[in-house]
């Protein structure tokens, strides 16, 4: 058992607390506990890191390439995780440094911080994007469509993707839609970007054993030490993380052996700008959103008038058609561009809390109308000039 320090930080956390001294214990814990720890080598998520390695030096989204993961040592359980690869060299030294220094005596010989290993690397973001769409927005868009008004409107392709651009327009400025407005988001997992360890697998809410387990641990300080000189950072929020710090020389020596020599030349070799797929994702989530809408309600339920009942009504159901062949991708497809690029335009201006007047967005429109036209590289002209000049970088 670790001996526990008679200076040792304690918190007022109560996990049955209201809503207000939860918040209020959040508060205590960031202006108050961590930054009176001697840690220089932190990492704020919440703050002024809030897109750390997600988001390039000119300011767009990213989204890793697979191909630079590495498997990473060192894992709970034998668990398969990955990393970018220099980090996953980073972390495998590391971890064995810090053994050393436990068998040296130099550590105490029990925590999270003795013989660390990893519990939690790099998410796909993909699946986690489909999560979002599934456990957020479909749900969400599920309440406006089993209003009866609004849904006895929706009986094709054409009537649900009308009420799904309402219902962007009502709700994409809290809750994104796009993949890109997803990844800028605070819903976006940070371990998605390849560059974050968890050496845990608790509550990352619970302030009382942030502070217990991982501030108050006598090697927490040594193994933040240790961690800076092989290039990572200590997670201000979550003390279980650690994350590549990509402006350390000692993580850069790391990023070289894989031809790394700069952050931007690292964002521009592993990673792909997010938006590059944002409308190819969200057209395959729409015809699924809907498909999957008509087979839970597959009829409308409406009232005609009866010839034998004079003025009499009757009930009568109606089938919803599911989404016809050819729905999206090509020129002649039933909703082809003009419909793709309308959608991002609205979706992310509203992602993004964008103030456009109603001349300029007319004016927009019709631009990326006119630039659609353009025989052969139309669309991808009309694309470049919504995300240059009108949604533009992030910061």
């Amino acid at each position: 058992m670790a001996l526990k320090s008679p200076d040792r930080y304690i918190s007022s956390y109560d996990p049955d607390a209201s809503a207000r001294d939860a918040f209020d214990s959040g508060l205590e814990y960031e202006n108050k506990i961590f930054p009176s720890l001697t840690v220089t080598n932190n990492i704020d998520f919440s703050g002024d890191d809030r897109y750390y390695g997600v988001i390039d030096t000119e300011g767009h989204a990213l989204l890793l390439k697979e191909e630079v993961l590495k498997q990473i040592k060192y894992c709970e359980d034998n668990r398969t995780l990955w990393a970018v690869n220099f980090v996953a060299d980073a972390w495998a030294d590391l971890a064995a440094k810090i053994r050393v220094y436990g068998n040296n005596g130099k550590m105490i010989t029990a925590g999270p911080f003795f013989n660390p290993v990893a519990f939690e690397s790099w998410k796909n973001p993909d699946v986690e994007y489909d999560k979002h769409i599934k456990h957020r927005v479909y749900p969400k868009l599920l309440e406006k469509l089993d209003v009866p008004k609004e849904s006895k409107k929706v009986d094709s392709l054409q009537s649900f993707l009308l009420s799904f651009s309402e219902f962007g327009k009502d709700h994409s400025n809290r809750m994104p839609i796009t993949r890109t407005g997803y990844v800028e988001s605070r819903y976006f997992d940070r371990a998605c970007t390849g560059l974050v360890l968890n050496l845990d697998d608790g509550s990352k809410s619970d302030v009382a054993a942030k502070v217990e387990n991982y501030i108050n641990d006598p090697n927490f300080t040594f193994f933040c030490d240790v961690a800076k000189q092989y290039g990572f950072l200590i997670d201000k929020h979550n003390p279980s993380r650690i994350v590549a710090n990509l402006r350390s020389p000692a993580m850069q020596r790391y990023m070289a052996k894989y031809q790394y020599y700069s952050t931007e030349q690292y964002f521009q070799q592993a990673c792909d700008k997010s938006h590059s797929f944002d409308m190819v994702a969200l057209e395959v989530y729409a015809l699924d959103m809907y498909d999957t809408y008509v087979a839970a309600s597959p009829y409308i339920t409406t009232y005609k008038i009866h010839p034998s009942l004079k003025c009499g009504t009757q009930a009568v159901s109606i089938g919803r058609k599911y989404s016809p062949p050819n729905s999206f991708g090509k020129e002649d497809s039933l909703f082809a561009k003009k419909w793709s690029l309308s959608t991002y335009f609205f979706l992310r201006i509203n992602e993004r809390s964008l103030k456009i007047s109603p001349r300029e967005h007319k004016i927009t429109l019709r631009t990326l109308y006119t630039l659609k036209e353009v025989e052969g590289s139309g669309y991808n002209q009309a694309f470049d000039f919504l995300i240059n000049r009108v949604i533009g970088p992030v910061i």
